[in-house]
Order: structure tokens, then sequence, then C-alpha cells
């Protein structure tokens, strides 16, 4: 999910092939580079809340 989102919001690519592409992404990366995108994104989302109030 945090794969898709990052591709449709940041990329701009529509949703089909967001889905297509993040499914792909999800099982060809280590898993460890994965939890550290996800972590990267939680915090990136953060910093967008907390600069925004």
């Amino acid at each position: 999910m945090v794969l898709r989102e990052f591709l449709e919001k940041i990329l701009a690519l529509d949703k089909e092939m967001a889905a297509s592409a993040a499914h792909t992404m999800e099982h060809a990366l280590n898993p460890a580079v994965l939890e550290r995108f996800v972590c990267f994104m939680a915090f990136n989302q953060a910093d967008q809340v907390n600069s925004n109030a």
C-alpha cells in the first residue's frame, strides 16, 4: 500500500499502473529495503503534517 501510494501521489502514475508496479516491487525488493522505504514514507508524511501545523 505504501509503494502504491508513493507511485500514485509522488510519481503520478494512474491507479492500475501503480498497483501493478507496487505488486512487482513488493515481491522483488529485499524485505529490509522495503521496510526502510516504509519507514521513510512514514517519516516524510509525519514531517509534512508537522510543517503544516
